[in-house]
């Protein structure tokens, strides 16, 4: 976890003093209220900050110990299948639950997480739908979106265009991805190394850009953020004419 917490002090210099992790024994018993080995990412969120993970913007993405051990102490455990673990939950957007997909795999460094509706999770036909490849990329694109792109105030989203020449969401969100990070460089930006293809990153002084593809073609989403309204409105513009977003 410390390159998260160094890209989080990039924008908040006093984040990591309010930072508290679980013990070796807590996180034993977590695992024994859970019934399984965690991914060791997981694990090592939970070390660095799962009892206090700071002043984050969006704190109900992060996982937080108290809220696991909560889950698992309920009833709703037991219709959850073994192959998922609840890790946290989120008011926006919409109610949503974040579970990692971990399958058979006895360990693992990490795994994709899926989302449901609150309280759904695990409840007879209720399907989960992807969210992240990743706990990694969760976790990144969530702290680059509160902490980077909240403080530059003239955002505009982003979708897939029609104008796609019959591809389709699939074909569309690739090819949307892969001109992103061909355009973005051009345009003075870098491309932060911490995320997948699926959920690119980019900042430079004046703007940022963040991508989440998911695993749901058809949920491809961008964010533009700039310090200038007459930035974004440029930027915007490339954007919309060099690729099928608009």
């Amino acid at each position: 976890m410390k390159e998260l917490i160094e890209l989080i002090s990039q924008y908040d210099p006093s984040y990591p003093q309010n930072l508290r992790g679980v013990s070796s024994e807590e996180l034993l018993e977590l695992e024994q209220l859970v019934g399984r080995p965690l991914p060791g990412r997981l694990k090592a969120f939970l070390r660095s900050m799962g009892k206090a993970p700071g002043n984050v913007l969006a704190p109900g993405c992060w996982p937080r110990a108290e809220r696991i051990r909560h889950f698992y102490q309920g009833e709703r455990r037991h219709r959850l299948s073994p192959r998922y673990i609840f890790i946290a939950t989120s008011a926006q957007p919409q109610g949503r639950e974040y579970f990692y997909d971990c399958g058979l795999l006895a360990e693992a460094e990490d795994c994709p997480i899926v989302q449901a509706r609150q309280g759904m999770g695990g409840a007879p036909g209720e399907a989960f739908a992807p969210a992240f490849p990743s706990l990694r990329d969760m976790l990144f694109w969530v702290a680059f979106q509160t902490k980077r792109m909240e403080a530059l105030p003239f955002r505009v989203f982003l979708r897939p265009s029609d104008r796609n020449a019959g591809y389709g969401a699939a074909e569309t969100a690739a090819m949307i991805l892969e001109d992103l990070e061909e355009l973005m460089p051009r345009l003075g930006f870098r491309r932060l190394p911490s995320t997948s293809a699926q959920n690119p990153l980019f900042e430079r002084g004046d703007a940022a850009l963040a991508a989440h593809g998911s695993a749901a073609p058809q949920d491809l989403s961008v964010v533009l953020a700039a310090a200038q309204v007459r930035e974004r409105a440029r930027l915007w513009d490339l954007i919309a004419n060099t690729t099928l977003l608009i």
